[in-house]
């Protein structure tokens, strides 16, 4: 067994877990937090976030020694009780495991690090004072309050980025703050504002590319009318652009319809 490789968490709470007296479901599952990306990574044309992995049923029922309609079985009760989404085509299943940054927080490998011994002698073989390592108490702390400190780890800003988000792809029809919550508890939350900040930088970078002249203060304007004026000037410009959109897309379909 190679194990730098890595690992996974799986916490004692899994135990109780409505699932875990079902051999095949509970195979699946782990199956998919040890498949699954610790980073995004180009698979072909697909980018494959974290916590996400691509597979097909065939490989699933094989590996875990499973037939294809028991593995399509599975799969549908882990979607049923929102463990994971999956999306299946004819040449593959892409599976995304619904709170994985929660299982498998980033935020502690640091801590986890000091706490687990590392030392390896005897031939690269590792060995502890204690083969029940999660009985220390600075790591039962840890497990046992994983999903509070995730939690609590976003500012006001981020929390008002995920608003704006949840707003603008009309996510939730009332409950906003509900539905914020959610990607928070989740875990989702991680992904989309690193998505969103990349796009709030590009958009700054696209603002920051046109440059609009300060229209001449001929006739002593108040610094208000002058802003007034700027402002008109801009619109008039971004009209014109739209125009031209509009024209080169009208321009399009005719060539499209006359071919």
């Amino acid at each position: 067994m190679d194990i730098q490789r890595g690992y996974i968490r799986l916490f004692r709470q899994f135990e109780e877990w409505e699932w875990y007296d079902n051999p095949f479901t509970k195979a699946i599952f782990i199956h998919c937090l040890l498949k699954a990306n610790d980073k995004s990574k180009k698979w072909r044309d697909l980018t494959i976030k974290r916590g996400q992995l691509v597979t097909s049923y065939e490989k699933l029922a094989a590996s875990n020694g499973m037939t294809i309609q028991q593995t399509r079985t599975v799969l549908k009760q882990l979607q049923s009780t929102d463990e994971i989404e999956y999306q299946s085509t004819n040449q593959y299943t892409l599976i995304t495991v619904k709170k994985y940054n929660l299982y498998q927080a980033s935020n502690i490998r640091k801590i986890e690090a000091d706490i687990i011994p590392s030392n390896k002698p005897n031939g690269g073989q590792v060995t502890t004072t204690n083969n029940n390592i999660d009985n220390t108490k600075e790591y039962i702390y840890l497990s046992s309050s994983i999903e509070k400190n995730s939690k609590n780890e976003i500012s006001d800003d981020e929390r008002e980025i995920l608003k704006n988000y949840v707003k603008r792809n009309k996510l939730a029809k009332t409950n906003l703050r509900g539905y914020v919550k959610k990607i928070i508890d989740n875990g989702d939350y991680l992904d989309i504002l690193k998505e969103e900040k990349e796009r709030l930088a590009k958009l700054e970078r696209q603002k920051a590319e046109v440059n609009f002249p300060a229209p001449e203060n001929k006739n002593n304007e108040t610094e208000e009318e002058r802003q007034k004026a700027y402002e008109d000037f801009k619109a008039k410009v971004r009209k014109i652009k739209e125009r031209k959109n509009d024209d080169q897309d009208s321009t399009q379909r005719e060539k499209r319809q006359i071919g």
